[in-house]
């Protein structure tokens, strides 16, 4: 029986340890939780060929005997892919849970159970998501006031005119302020 949510996309896992008891254990958990594992790697050394060859949805840290292991692991996903990552404790360390999501984890498991790994892969999913977003946003703040800089300069505008002046070409060609701060960018406008 599977503990995936409702509605919720199977989702493509690579799990990571150094201990392959532990993998297989891990894996088994994913699976029941109703998502698929389709990479598993020991070393941090393997991280960037098996992120390009399999390019998944989401990545699990599985904690063992050795936490550096495991942070590097953390690191290596972090800094190499874009996709979530779960670490997976066999015991609770708020100690090295702060260090992992400050590495860039999204989620921790502390519990051998399909419920609680479908429950953190919705936490992951939903924390991931909403980092996107704000990446979105705060791009499209820096094209607007870029373009904001360009027009103060070109113009002699103050920053409120310079703004207004996107604001009313925008209007002028039915197009979103970031549109046509990116057509002023690239001298389009």
């Amino acid at each position: 029986m599977s503990a995936q949510r409702p509605g919720a996309a199977r989702q493509r896992i690579l799990i990571a340890n150094e201990n392959q008891r532990h993998l297989d254990e891990i894996t088994a958990l994913v699976e029941a939780s109703g998502h698929d594992v389709i990479a598993r790697l020991v070393r941090a050394d393997d991280v960037a060929a098996e992120l390009a060859e399999h390019q998944p949805d989401m990545a699990m840290v599985a904690v063992g005997s050795r936490d550096e292991h495991a942070l590097t692991l953390v690191d290596e996903l972090a800094t190499q892919s874009s996709c979530p990552i779960i670490i997976f404790l066999d015991e609770p360390d708020p100690d090295f849970v702060d260090k992992a999501l400050g590495l860039g984890a999204f989620a921790c498991i502390s519990q051998a159970d399909p419920d609680e790994v479908a429950s953190q892969i919705a936490v992951a999913l939903h924390r991931h998501d909403e980092l996107a977003s704000l990446r979105a946003s705060f791009g499209r703040r820096m094209v607007v006031e870029r373009a904001k800089g360009v027009l103060m300069e070109r113009h002699g505008l103050e920053e409120r005119q310079a703004f207004e002046r996107l604001r009313d070409d925008a209007r002028d060609h039915r197009a979103t302020i970031v549109t046509v701060a990116v057509a002023i960018l690239n001298g389009n406008l």
